[in-house]
């Protein structure tokens, strides 16, 4: 057997978990002897090479301070990892040990035989045992060789690195993350799958096509029997040959056996249990002989099935309509009616295609980024995607919190990233499908030439994940990976092999080359976010942009001393900074010259940054990329259908760490993931700026708009724009009233012009534009702060800094936002509405509804609920809100208790110009 074929098997009634307890040890060089190692530690795995470290007490968790320091020799050993397992009777039966991922490369024994070798961290081994299995007790052993440094970003060279396919920030990237971290070892599920020699393999359904009140399926599977190995079966011949070509020379027949096999074929609504569909039909099964007469060429047998499905519950993605999913069940039946075997999995019935953009075509290599979901046109709402944890180590509570966190955003598109990520979990899928999330799916290359990639490895890597997640609604589309050139002759054949496995393995999903590419950018200007609406008029998609913030600084405050924590922060401009703050700096993404001084310009809007502490600072970093990604977002969003889509970076950290981010590493949402939020709500009212900084004297009119993210028709809906004086004090208010036609995605309302008065010079001012419906309950709004700067009252020096992007101000002598707010004080209240308390596998979610009322005469900024408790993080409806004098609004929470957390959580309600509040709540 080929340990680098190209397939997959299915997860069957009866599968048996391998995951849970094994014991490990390690070796300063490969063994053909692992019965004679200790074994002396335990781990649970799956689990990444330092999370079995940390679980044996070997050494402390990575995550904490400068810990990450002590695991610099870990790759440099082989690694072995032992448990025993029991089968059943399994004569006459197909036994195939299925290993879902191991990095990098791995040696396997089975009760003392050693039967496969493989390479490949995303799939495999997968290998059929019988001929080593035993009725009763088995002893398996793993040996995994770690990967090898990446060979341009870590601070070693390995010349196998050019040769691995292993994502380069997980293979201490000393670049953009501290070097200390790469993952290795069984870090994904283990599993036994014991089938009847006739069984099922591999189905695929698709929507071909949505008429009416009808839908269009296709169905295939594939039917294994006796007469071929199906993980023999070859896909292509390695070297310049060409006999897999010529297969059919010599004959090309169908003659039946005899055997013949009933398929049954359902599906259910799975919010109901309503029968939408059921066939049963019977196959001959086919003499392979003279299918074709090399045997090296036989594959299994195909079932392909039209189904045609009366008033489909269609699949929509989040904000358009409700993701309807159906269970679609597979039986296979011997000729006395016995069941041999089922398959079942979810799918929805959705149609998606891609249009161009209304703008202009700008370049010969220009693609379709208008996405047609069940014939209807839509702005994608979308952001990217890194892993949940570093070292891929992530529980379904995670996986649970963090997608709830994407849902509740408002993203209808999730692009998996490949310079660190990886093909997702089953349950990433699953939860996107519930949720209704598309997925753009990256391959593997990234930021990288692929010339010296074994092209078997990577056809398996491809292979197996298309067969593992093609079925998913959710699946929208593929890439060949992340800001490659895909032109370049040292990525032209691994580009060959993902496009044409893609094209075969699951041809009803588009692929692009890579992202950026023909029409879509990645945009990380040091600018004032004014100008995506001023330069990217043209653009049909942005595939990433943003801007960096700090943690949560509670997240940071459980993952350093007390001491680091506490103490002032050194100039983060001096080399002393790392010196000083050593523990901060191994928690700093791309900790380098280019990215400080656009993230800390931006931060000195927000405060005085030079001799800050870490919690104003982490504070100061957040709300300047909260006014970034909102008016970003707006722009985007005001350009469409010329502009179709945006996917900001990113949406999580793997751990927590100073970086671009909307939710940080410990899965606590920050100022901007709440911008977006409110930027990706259904209706949104917002004041399309074109500049943030104004003179003393200067006239600008208002660009009052509402955009329109659903597909709904409003009636009676008042939009109001607002203007505040420094002091917070309501200048101007102007409403109109409207109606929204079902499909209309914008409107726009004449405003009048305002003259800045020349006393606001060296201040902020401020804007509100609100929705509400026609009870007048509050629907959005948006705030907006910008500065009346003494510099600008030159016209010449203002007109050219408005000529063109330029790095961003940083204001060493102000103004600074927060002061100015703070001088000028309110009054607000919490209340307590109603709290339940619900579990979440071995985690508590405690829920809460609280009215928040502005009790003062000026409104509140940025205010705020949040849990204040280690172990604590809370998904709020909204947050970091302004709050209209005179007005209440009532606030969710979701806190979500992680393992070791308290039995009381203190809620806290914060704005910078009125006092705390607090309520202790009980569990």
């Amino acid at each position: 057997m080929n340990p680098n074929h190209t397939f997959y098997i299915d997860r069957h009634p009866g599968s048996i978990s391998l995951d849970g307890e094994w014991r490990f040890c390690w070796n300063d060089a490969a063994t053909d002897a692992p019965e004679a190692l200790g074994f002396d530690y335990t781990s649970n795995l799956p689990a990444s090479g330092y999370r079995c470290l940390e679980q044996a007490g070997i050494l402390p968790d990575p995550y904490f301070g400068t810990n990450s320091r002590l695991y610099n020799w870990p790759d440099k050993k082989i690694w072995y990892f032992r448990r025993s397992f029991t089968l059943p009777d399994i004569a006459g039966r197909d036994v195939y040990l299925c290993f879902e991922g191991i990095c990098y490369t791995c040696r396997v024994w089975l009760n003392g035989e050693e039967i496969v070798s493989h390479e490949g961290m995303f799939g495999g081994p997968i290998t059929e045992i019988s001929a080593w299995a035993k009725p009763g007790e088995n002893e398996l052993v793993v040996e995994v060789t770690p990967p090898a440094p990446d060979a341009a970003l870590s601070r070693e060279h390995d010349a196998r690195a050019h040769a691995e396919i292993v994502p380069w920030n997980i293979r201490r990237d000393a670049s953009t993350s501290n070097g200390d971290f790469i993952v290795f070892g069984i870090w994904r599920t283990v599993r036994i799958e014991i089938l009847p020699k006739y069984h099922l393999s591999r189905p695929h359904l698709y929507t071909v096509s949505l008429d009416g009140n009808t839908a269009q399926l296709h169905l295939e599977a594939e039917i294994a029997d006796p007469q071929v190995k199906e993980l023999d079966v070859v896909s292509g011949d390695a070297g310049s040959w060409s006999s897999y070509s010529f297969a059919y020379s010599d004959n090309a027949d169908i003659r039946p056996t005899g055997k013949k096999l009933d398929v049954a074929v359902t599906l259910t609504e799975k919010s109901t249990g309503d029968l939408a569909y059921a066939s049963r039909e019977t196959v001959d099964i086919q003499d392979k002989f003279y299918v074709v007469r090399n045997e090296k060429y036989r594959e299994c047998q195909f079932f392909e099935k039209e189904l045609v499905i009366e008033n489909p519950r269609l699949w929509w993605p989040n904000g358009l309509g409700a993701a309807h999913l159906y269970t679609v069940t597979l039986e296979l039946f011997d000729e006395d009616g016995t069941t041999l075997d089922v398959l079942s999995f979810d799918t929805g019935i959705r149609t998606l295609t891609y249009e161009r953009s209304a703008g202009p075509r700008l370049r010969q290599r220009w693609d379709n980024w208008q996405y047609v979901i069940n014939g209807r046109k839509f702005f994608v709402r979308g952001m990217n995607w890194m892993p949940i944890d570093f070292l891929f180590d992530c529980r379904p509570e995670d996986y649970r919190w963090t997608l709830e966190l994407a849902k509740n955003m408002g993203i209808q598109l999730i692009r998996v990233w490949s310079g660190g990520g990886m093909p997702e979990d089953d349950l990433f899928y699953s939860l996107c499908d519930e949720y209704g999330m598309l997925v753009m799916q990256d391959s593997f290359i990234a930021n990288c030439l692929s010339d010296k990639w074994n092209r078997e490895v990577l056809q398996a890597q491809v292979c197996r994940n298309l067969y593992r997640i093609r079925n998913h609604p959710s699946l929208a589309s593929h890439t060949g990976g992340n800001e490659i050139n895909p032109y370049a002759q040292g990525n032209d054949a691994a580009m060959w092999v993902i496009a044409r496995e893609i094209e075969d393995l699951d041809p009803s999903r588009k692929f692009y080359n890579t992202s950026p590419d023909k029409g879509s950018a990645h945009i990380y200007r040091d600018m004032e976010p004014v100008w995506y609406r001023k330069n990217y008029g043209a653009l049909p998609f942005i595939g990433e942009s943003g801007i960096h913030s700090f943690p949560n600084a509670k997240s940071l405050r459980q993952l350093m001393s007390p001491e680091e924590y506490n103490r002032r922060l050194s100039d983060i401009y001096t080399e002393a900074f790392k010196t000083e703050n050593p523990e901060l700096c191994n928690h700093f993404t791309e900790f380098i010259p280019a990215r400080i001084p656009r993230m800390m310009s931006r931060a000195s809007i927000i405060n005085n940054t030079r001799g800050i502490d870490l919690s104003d600072l982490c504070e100061a970093t957040q709300m300047a990329s909260h006014e970034f990604y909102q008016i970003m977002a707006n722009a985007l969003q005001e350009n469409y259908p010329a502009s179709t889509g945006l996917l900001p970076w990113v949406f999580k950290r793997p751990w927590t760490t100073v970086a671009v981010q909307m939710v940080d590493g410990m899965g606590d949402p920050i100022a901007p993931y709440y911008a977006l939020k409110n930027a990706y709500a259904p209706l949104v009212a917002e004041v399309a700026l074109r500049e943030l900084c104004f003179a003393p004297g200067e006239t600008f009119t208002p660009d009052l708009r509402l955009l329109v993210g659903d597909v709904t028709a409003h009636t009676g809906l008042t939009v109001t724009l607002e203007l505040y004086d420094p002091e917070l004090k309501l200048v101007r208010t102007e409403c109109f009233t409207c109606d929204v036609t079902a499909g209309e995605t914008s409107l726009r309302f004449d405003c009048q012009p305002f003259t800045i008065p020349a006393e606001w010079a060296e201040n902020f001012f401020f804007l509100r534009a609100s929705v509400k419906n026609a009870a007048g309950i509050l629907l959005q709004q948006s705030f907006y702060h910008p500065k009346v700067l003494s510099r600008f009252a030159d016209e010449a020096s203002r007109e050219e800094f408005r000529a063109k992007p330029q790095n961003n101000i940083d204001f060493v002598e102000g103004p600074w936002l927060k002061p100015q707010i703070a001088a000028h004080r309110g009054a607000m209240t919490l209340t307590l509405l109603e709290k339940s308390v619900r579990t979440d596998g071995a985690e508590r979610r405690l829920h809460m509804k609280a009215e928040i009322a502005n009790a003062g005469d000026v409104p509140l900024f940025p205010v705020k609920l949040d849990a204040l408790e280690d172990r604590t993080l809370t998904m709020a409806s909204d947050n970091y809100f302004v709050l209209a004098p005179g007005t209440s609004r009532v606030i969710e929470t979701e806190i979500r208790l992680c393992a070791g957390a308290a039995d009381t959580v203190t809620l806290a309600l914060t704005a910078w110009n009125a006092d705390e509040c607090r309520v202790a709540v009980t569990m």
